[in-house]
Order: C-alpha cells, then sequence, then structure tokens
C-alpha cells in the first residue's frame, strides 16, 4: 500500500481509537440523544442556570467575512453566511507521472477529525445513520490544466486527498498545511503514481474460466497476511467474536463497505472468460488475491511489479475446498426452520472469524456452505433478522454443527419517574448485549450491535405496564426515553419471564452562552455534551448550535459535563470542559 494510504489507514485507526477512549475511559451514565437542532428546544429551563464559555485566546485580526444578522433560525454551522464565509479553499495541480497536467481527473477531499462522527442525528431514539459522508468534504475533476479548487473546507483541521479517485492510478496525497479560516491553500503539483498492471485468469479445478470473481491486489507484510487473512474479509460480511464468555457478532454497517471503497486496494472482476486486468498497483512487492462465494480463495505471494509495468501473472485456480454444515434446532430438539446462519474461518492469532452467509435452513433445519480451508471455523445462528444471534464454539470442519436457539420468553417493563410526572408514549429500543450494557450503548450508535425488532413485540396493559414478548434468552441492553425525562438504560438478563423496573430522571435543560474575548455572543457555535456517572463510560453528544444571542439549550442532562467547539474563525478548534455551575465561566 503506497505511503499516503497507509496514513488514511492510520488516520482511520486513529478516529476509532479516539472513539475506543471516549467509550471505555472515565465514568458515566448512559449518553442521553442530543435535542432536534432544527429549532429552538421545548424543555423549560431554570434560567439562573447558564454556563458561559469564553474564549483564552486573544482576539484576532478581523477575517474577510462580516458577521451578518440572520432572523431565520438556523439549522446548522455552516448555513450560517458568516461561518459559510470563512470556510477556506484548497486548489492544487494534478499530474501524471511524467510531470505533465492531468486532466478530468476526480479529486476527492477528506477530512480527517474526530468530530466528523458526532452528527446531529446520533442518538438511541432513532437507527444508526452514520455515514462517511461527513468525511467526504468536496470533490471536482481537474480541468484541462491540471487544475482543481475544492470549496467549502472547514479551517484548522488535517486533510487527505485523493487524486484520480475513479480512475485506473488513485493517489492518495496528505495535505501537509492546515488552512485558516477564509484561507487559500494552494497544494501544488499532486502526481499520480505510475501504477502496475496485473493480467491474469481465474479457473476452476479443472481449469475452466469463472466469471465475477473479485480479485484485489495488497502490499502488506507476509507476516501479517498469514496472521491475519485479509483476503477473507468482506466489507459486506460479518465478524464473529468468542471471546471469553461474551461471544459477538457484528454485521458490517453500510459505512463500512464505503469507507472500504475508499481504501487504495485495486480491485476487479474477472470476465466471462475468467481474465482479469488490475490496474493502479503500488509498485513494489504486493499480495494478489482471487475469492468468490462457495470456493476456496486463492492468495500469491510476494508479487513484484515495477512502475508502468504490465504482467500476466498467471492463473489462479478456486477450489471447492472442505464444506461445513450442520443442523439449528430449538430446545425440545425440533428443527428450526428458515434460520439465518453465518459461518467463518477462525483467525489463527484471535478468537475471531470473517464470516459469510450460509443461506436459511431447509426444512430440516440443516443448512451447507462450502469453500471453506481444513481447519476451525465459528458458526452463528438467529431464527430472522428480527433476532439476536447465538454462536457455537469453533469446531473442526469435519464435525457437523449442532446450533441450539434458546428459548424464548417475555419481559414486562414497569416505568417511574423521579418527579411523579407520569411517563407517556415511552420509546423503547432493546439490542443484543453479551459484554453488557456499558459496551453495547455506545457500539449501537455506530451500527454495531444486533437491534432486536420490537414492532410486533410490544403492547401495554391495563395498568400501565409494557410487555416485551418473544425474546430469546440472553443478556440484553434495553434503552428507555419519554418525554420530559432524560434517558435510561437497564442491562437485562433473560433466563425466564420476568419484570424490569427503570426509573426515569427529570429532563434537565441548561443555557450555554458562548462569548468572544470581547464578551459578545457568538452565535453557530457547536455545542457537545458528555453525560457522567457511575456506571456508563461518557461519550460526546451534539447538541446543536447556538443562535445569534450565543445561548443553545443543551437538555436531557443528568449532573453532566459539557465540551464545546465553536466552530467560528475567531474561536475554531477551542475546546474547554468543566463542571455543571450556575454562571461559571470556561477558561
Amino acid at each position: 500500500m503506497e505511503k499516503h494510504g497507509k496514513l488514511l489507514v492510520l488516520a482511520i485507526l486513529a478516529l476509532i481509537a479516539v472513539g475506543g477512549w471516549l467509550l471505555f475511559s472515565g465514568g458515566g451514565t448512559p449518553p442521553v440523544a442530543p435535542p432536534d437542532v432544527s429549532g429552538a428546544p421545548a424543555v423549560a429551563t431554570d434560567p439562573k442556570t447558564e454556563v458561559q464559555i469564553a474564549s483564552d485566546k486573544p482576539a484576532p485580526a478581523p477575517v474577510r467575512a462580516a458577521r451578518t444578522e440572520v432572523d431565520a433560525p438556523i439549522g446548522k454551522a455552516a448555513d450560517d453566511p458568516a461561518i459559510a464565509a470563512a470556510m477556506a479553499r484548497l486548489v492544487g495541480r494534478v499530474v501524471a507521472f511524467d510531470k505533465e497536467p492531468a486532466p478530468q481527473k476526480l479529486v476527492r477531499l477528506f477530512r480527517l477529525d474526530p468530530t466528523i462522527v458526532l452528527t446531529p442525528t446520533m442518538g438511541f431514539e432513532r437507527e444508526p445513520d452514520l455515514d462517511i459522508g461527513n468525511l467526504i468534504i468536496d470533490e471536482v475533476r481537474t480541468g484541462a490544466d491540471g487544475r482543481f479548487e475544492l470549496l467549502g473546507v472547514p479551517p484548522r483541521s488535517m486533510y487527505m486527498l485523493k487524486a484520480d479517485a475513479d480512475g485506473e492510478n488513485p493517489t492518495l496525497h496528505f495535505a501537509a498545511r492546515t488552512p485558516g479560516p477564509a484561507e487559500t491553500v494552494d497544494l501544488g503539483d499532486i502526481v499520480l503514481k505510475n501504477g502496475a498492471i496485473a493480467l491474469g485468469t481465474v479457473v476452476d479445478e479443472s481449469g475452466d474460466p469463472i466469471a465475477g470473481a473479485t480479485v484485489r491486489a495488497i502490499d502488506i507484510p507476509g507476516m501479517i497476511s498469514q496472521a491475519v487473512p485479509v483476503e477473507q474479509f468482506d466489507p459486506k460480511g460479518w465478524l464473529i467474536v468468542t471471546e471469553d464468555s461474551a461471544p459477538v457478532v457484528v454485521q458490517m454497517p453500510p459505512w463500512v463497505e464505503r469507507l472500504f471503497a475508499e481504501l487504495p486496494i485495486p480491485t476487479t472482476l474477472s470476465g466471462e472468460d475468467g481474465r482479469f486486468r488490475l490496474t493502479g498497483i503500488q509498485p513494489g512487492v504486493n499480495l494478489v488475491a482471487a475469492t468468490i462465494d462457495g470456493r476456496l480463495p486463492h492468495v500469491m505471494q510476494s508479487v513484484k511489479l515495477d512502475e508502468g509495468q504490465e504482467r500476466d501473472i498467471g492463473k489462479f485456480p478456486l477450489r471447492e475446498g472442505e464444506s461445513a454444515g450442520g443442523r439449528v434446532l430449538d430446545t425440545a430438539g425440533k428443527a428450526v426452520v428458515g434460520a439465518e446462519v453465518i459461518v467463518g474461518t477462525k483467525l489463527p492469532v484471535a478468537p475471531v472469524a470473517f464470516a459469510r452467509t450460509a443461506g436459511k435452513t431447509d426444512d430440516r433445519g440443516q443448512f451447507e456452505c462450502a469453500g471453506f480451508a481444513a481447519s476451525e471455523v465459528l458458526a452463528a445462528a438467529r431464527r430472522s433478522d428480527k433476532d439476536p444471534w447465538v454462536v457455537v464454539p469453533a469446531q473442526s470442519i469435519q464435525r457437523d454443527f449442532v446450533i441450539v436457539l434458546p428459548a424464548r420468553f417475555a419481559v414486562t417493563v414497569r416505568l417511574t419517574s423521579e418527579s411523579g410526572a407520569p411517563v407517556k408514549d415511552p420509546l423503547f429500543r432493546l439490542v443484543a448485549a453479551p459484554m453488557g450494557v456499558q459496551a453495547a450503548g455506545p457500539m449501537s450508535l455506530f451500527g454495531l450491535t444486533t437491534r432486536v425488532d420490537l414492532a410486533e413485540r410490544q403492547r401495554q396493559t391495563d395498568d400501565g405496564r409494557f410487555v416485551i414478548s418473544d425474546i430469546d434468552a440472553g443478556r440484553y441492553a434495553l434503552f428507555v426515553a419519554a418525554a420530559g425525562h432524560a434517558w435510561s438504560a437497564a442491562d437485562v438478563n433473560v433466563t425466564s419471564d420476568q419484570v424490569v423496573d427503570v426509573r426515569l430522571a427529570p429532563q434537565v435543560g441548561v443555557t450555554v452562552l458562548v462569548v468572544d474575548q470581547a464578551n459578545q455572543p457568538v452565535r453557530s457555535a457547536t455545542i457537545y455534551a458528555t453525560q457522567r456517572g457511575d456506571r456508563m463510560r461518557e461519550f460526546p453528544m451534539h447538541c446543536g448550535i447556538t443562535g445569534k444571542d450565543g445561548r443553545r439549550v443543551v437538555d436531557r442532562l443528568v449532573k453532566a459535563t459539557r465540551s464545546s467547539k465553536p466552530p467560528t474563525p475567531a474561536t475554531a478548534r477551542w475546546r474547554r470542559a468543566s463542571s455543571c455551575r450556575p454562571r461559571r465561566r470556561w477558561s
């Protein structure tokens, strides 16, 4: 993988690491959902409870954009004319390896900033909608002279460009200079790599061509490829993790596939004649692999290619390999028809498998999936896509799996309010949580947990309780919200029909006032809030932006710590946090 490709991967991993640190460091209660940022909050607040935020930096010289009065509500910071005018520009030129201008090349700009995952819609009351849309700031094609101009670039962020993004030689370029407000930064010439081209043929055991096989090349060390079969990773597949007594199945959310597609990994498909032409390969030593469902991958290690070289590297025979099969039963020993099954080869270095679908069980509860090596495999099954997974331990592929789905029970939820107010129209969200609510909560925000569909399982009794029926035995995280109350979460271990008591705390609203060095209100400052307590790890939530009076009501907080990042020209990239105390200046 080219140098900047590795930087992009490291940056992505860094974002994940930052998120992990936020999830698993410090103490906290379940994170609260952000209020609607499209209008004024409807929560009544104590006018005496106000937190003032001020910059501790000297006031900078005026920028090109002047403040403009806006009467209409601003939905997001970028809608503010002053903020829009303060956005930076990146310009440059794309040239071929021979330094000649490269016209009509797509240039895509990525923003590498942890806050891109903190969207206004992130919260427990909605299905996860995390995508890489915020990661991509702008894209444009070069002109006849190879030049490009990228607009609307938020200042003081790290950036990566992908030149020839949809062409044969996609090249990543790290923007070494961070733009300031309303600044134009010339990145100079971005030289496209002189990628190599590999030709070959994908065939079966008999030498007949195989169409539709995926062929990829990646320059990773041989030690890594031997320990982790990267060719088996499917960005649309699953991970089965059997760590200790808390096995977990993670289905890759849609944003993983989109992000994977942006990595500098040359990819193509074999044609009807089995032939493939793989372009844009990083010169040097690469791993080239061919894969297709139902057959063993074929990996060609240490393929050496020079700059601009085009070479036929031979045939890629895909064998049928071994088949993994078995039955899915209920606790009475009866076959479960139509159950979903996934199977994967256990990695040699960890209790993890890159899993793929084995389809659904037949009328005898049986399943079979081909294309595995003679090694240990992991499997998981569930009744439907509305239910949690059941994972069985790794075993030799020579043995048939017997996966027993657990019995089903009902959970009755009794809701009470600490304020004594009635709890009306509560919202329930139930996710599988083998590792407990502390891990499941933040993971669910990124679409990494299995949600239990409650549409046809939930009903209210005459005495005001709520019954959730047909729940597989297991451990869950139950999230509850209701108007006028803060979010609450409960760790539910279902072993029989049971009653769960959930006590909802009153919703608290705190007015945040953001001012500049001259003590003037700052509008369009983005406010983030974190929730602290004894159990749930803290996680920052996007709580909207300040109005033209510099104020924003941050609601659904209980003894919260807040942090703020006003993206204005004077205070961009500034962040402070303190305890919740009336009229306390954050400085």
